[in-house]
């Protein structure tokens, strides 16, 4: 009997090793009984992951520094850019106008050659208007004949004449003479008018060509009027004959009128005369050459206005009784 039981208990002690103590035992274990354990990572493996994790957090940053960096390098180029083309134009504006100023144009002083002959007008006054153009010749043409209406003067018509037998210039076309006449056609009035540089002046400063080579004395000289040098002088203000452009630095135009008092062959007279240095399209180019200097002048004999006829005498009124 004893030795039919020990076989018993070990098949049931057997039995309850291979069951499980609890559900909660199974839960826990969440691997089957015959499955291989986990390998731990060796401290090598470990290291190497974790600098894999560095490497792309600093790749990371890296790229994002990188952005940032060349977000501003762009940014600091524009403004630099644009600072520097503000500066060059206000340097190229001020440059200009000191340009204008300061040129002295020794070599065009020196070299300058007239490229038109001025005829002689200062025989003129007393002609006919057909007499006055046969006696200037160079090509003489009436380009245009106006009635003069202002009141305030003795002349009653005025007439433009080309000197087609001269040369034009491209910028200020051909040299002209100026006639006015008075209510018989008689010329009181002559005038003349060109370039600087067919006259011979070259290229000079606007203050140079009046106050160093007497340009305006000089061309009335040509046309045979005298006007002692040194009777023509700039304002002290300069803005008194300078239009400034919008940026209130670089200079457009130079103008400036002059007059006094002369005699031509006895006969008591007014001269007047106008500079003018046009320049805008001169700050376009750059190029002094493209500067238009032009020089008119003028001479009117002193004579009051004609007057005003008298009105006509009104009709007596009838005498009372008679019809009107």
């Amino acid at each position: 009997a004893a030795a039919a039981a020990a076989p018993a208990a070990a098949a049931a002690t057997s039995a309850a090793s291979a069951a499980p103590r609890t559900a909660g035992e199974t839960r826990k274990s969440g691997r089957g009984r015959h499955a291989a354990p986990m390998p731990e990572l060796s401290p090598r493996m470990k290291k190497s992951r974790r600098t894999r994790k560095v490497l792309i957090v600093l790749v990371i940053l890296l790229v994002i520094l990188i952005g940032v960096v060349g977000y501003l390098a762009y940014r600091t180029f524009t403004e630099s850019q644009q600072e520097s083309a503000r500066q060059a134009q206000e340097k190229a504006s001020a440059g200009a106008a000191e340009v204008i100023e300061n040129v002295r144009g020794e070599g065009s002083r020196d070299s300058a050659i007239a490229q038109t002959e001025v005829p002689l007008l200062n025989g003129l006054f007393g002609m006919t208007s057909d007499e006055a153009v046969q006696a200037i010749g160079h090509g003489a043409l009436v380009t245009s004949n106006r009635e003069d209406t202002d009141p305030n003067t003795a002349i009653k018509t005025n007439l433009n004449v080309a000197l087609t037998d001269e040369p034009a210039d491209s910028k200020t076309s051909t040299p002209t003479v100026y006639l006015g006449l008075d209510k018989d056609g008689k010329v009181i009035e002559i005038g003349y008018s060109a370039s600087a540089s067919a006259l011979g002046f070259g290229s000079l400063s606007f203050s140079d060509a009046v106050g160093t080579e007497h340009v305006v004395e000089k061309t009335f000289a040509k046309i045979g009027i005298d006007v002692p040098e040194g009777s023509v002088a700039l304002p002290a203000d300069k803005a008194q004959y300078t239009t400034y452009g919008k940026d209130g630095v670089s200079v457009e135009r130079e103008r400036c009128a002059f007059d006094g008092a002369t005699n031509v062959n006895g006969l008591d007279c007014t001269w007047s005369a106008v500079l003018s240095y046009d320049y805008k399209t001169q700050i376009h180019t750059g190029n002094l050459d493209d500067t238009i200097r032009i020089i008119y002048v003028y001479v009117s004999e002193n004579r009051a206005p004609d007057p005003e006829p008298a009105p006509a005498p009104a009709e007596p009124a009838p005498a009372a009784g008679q019809p009107a």
